[in-house]
């Protein structure tokens, strides 16, 4: 007997859940994770699933009509949620399987790769339909991993994406971050790409909150360049920056904080713009590693130009950050795990949401991202000096950063957003569940 041929007999012997209930899971992500919980469990749950998030971080809570329950007694109230080792993570995994094996949900949606064995014994288990939400491409991530030695990384890698493939045909849908990751699972029957593209609240916010620039004819007779006090053009677009209110210009990074995201190097290029323009580097979020940490807070102590602001407690407050900032800066190592990672990145997209011109790695798919909407500047991410000068160059042009930041609006409004992504998800379970509870309206 076929396992879909024994699910449906199992089907008919126990009944299926007229509520359709929505089981997420996940071993890494608290509820503020703008993928997990943000678009997709909110998402779902707006059209009319009951959906409950199984999260190792409390506090057990409902959100935005989402019921989250903590499996662990690490309560993360306000602060940042910590980083699990991968043994902690095994661990779960296990432990989650223990609780799931006698419910009855419809979907079990599981978003981490530890979770494979979990979700390939809960489709033998249970009634309820699973799918494997996959974030990173496994196999480049390990290749590249410098914690491991370089000599057992092609060995491991290919053995560990051979484990996860097989275990993947357990599931009856994958989703991926992105199209690179999508072609790792071609002999699926069920796969679909659901990009990182944030909802389009975000940036019809930016556009409330007045910081969207205007790029119409100014008073520098269109060429775009200040006078070098900052004068270029008496428009404003929102941003208290250089010139206009006394404002330093603000450069924002706000993410995961470590090495190989160019974090020490951020900090060495401002300090290297010249003295004449007044610029500031806002940064972040939560350091990757405690080494991470150490090195990070100590370069940030030693310059006058850097302002560690901390975790930011929900998406809400990323944005605060972003709207009260003038560029986004997204400067990662080369890596050959991100050269076509472009489209399953956070930041980019809420660079663009909230109308900031962008400078980003001149790698893969980034370039072609930040050049075909005409919103960013790449710069090589290894070049200190190249960065310090685009930097420079932004602060004393006002105009260039307006008209950037507009077309990114732009194209966040038309095309990058979640919006968009989200009826790719709802025509998964569509054809796992049948027409979904409740449409919903862009």
């Amino acid at each position: 007997m076929s396992r879909r041929t024994d699910r449906a007999s199992r089907e008919s012997n126990r009944g299926v859940s007229d509520s359709r209930r929505i089981c997420v899971f996940t071993t890494s992500h608290d509820a503020t994770d703008a993928r997990v919980f943000g678009r997709e469990a909110t998402a779902l749950a707006e059209a009319g699933y009951d959906v409950t998030l199984f999260t190792p971080f409390g506090p057990s809570r409902v959100e935005d009509g989402v019921r989250i329950r903590a499996f662990t007694d690490i309560d993360t109230g306000d602060g940042q949620p910590p980083l699990p080792g991968v043994g902690t993570r095994v661990q779960w995994a296990f432990e989650l399987l223990g609780e799931l094996y006698d419910t009855d949900y419809d979907v079990y949606h599981f978003h981490d790769a530890e979770l494979l064995p979990t979700g390939a014994a809960l489709s033998v288990l249970t009634h309820g339909r699973v799918i494997y939400d996959v974030h990173e491409n496994v196999e480049n991530v390990l290749r590249h991993k410098e914690l491991l030695p370089e000599p057992v990384r092609p060995a491991l890698a290919g053995a560990i994406s051979v484990i996860e493939r097989t275990l993947a045909r357990a599931t009856d849908g994958i989703v991926a971050a992105s199209t690179d990751i999508a072609e790792r699972f071609g002999g699926h029957p069920d796969v679909i790409t659901v990009t990182n593209y944030p909802r389009v609240k975000w940036a019809k916010r930016a556009t409330e909150r007045g910081v969207v620039p205007d790029v119409g004819e100014s008073s520098d007779s269109g060429s775009g360049d200040s006078d070098g006090e900052g004068n270029g053009s008496d428009e404003s677009d929102g941003r208290e920056s250089e010139g206009e209110n006394d404002e330093p210009v603000r450069f924002v990074y706000c993410g995961l904080l470590s090495e190989d995201r160019g974090i020490p190097r951020l900090i060495d290029a401002v300090d290297r713009v010249p003295d004449e323009h007044d610029v500031r580097l806002v940064i972040g979020g939560k350091y990757e590693t405690d080494a991470d940490e150490r090195r990070i807070e100590r370069k940030g102590r030693e310059s006058s130009r850097v302002s560690l602001v901390g975790w930011q407690n929900s998406l809400a407050d990323v944005f605060d950050l972003l709207y009260r900032s003038d560029v986004g800066m997204m400067v990662f190592a080369p890596d050959p795990n991100k050269t076509r990672a472009a489209h399953r990145s956070n930041k980019l997209f809420w660079y663009m949401a909230a109308a900031l011109p962008i400078v980003v790695s001149d790698i893969g798919n980034w370039t072609e991202v930040v050049e075909d909407a005409e919103c960013g500047i790449p710069v090589d991410p290894l070049a200190t000096d190249e960065i310090a000068a685009t930097m420079a160059d932004l602060a004393e042009n006002p105009r260039k950063r307006r008209e950037l930041g507009a077309a990114g609006h732009d194209a966040a409004l038309s095309t990058y957003n979640w919006e968009v992504q989200r009826d790719r998800l709802f025509d998964l379970y569509e054809r796992l569940l049948g027409p979904l509870p409740a449409k919903i309206e862009l």
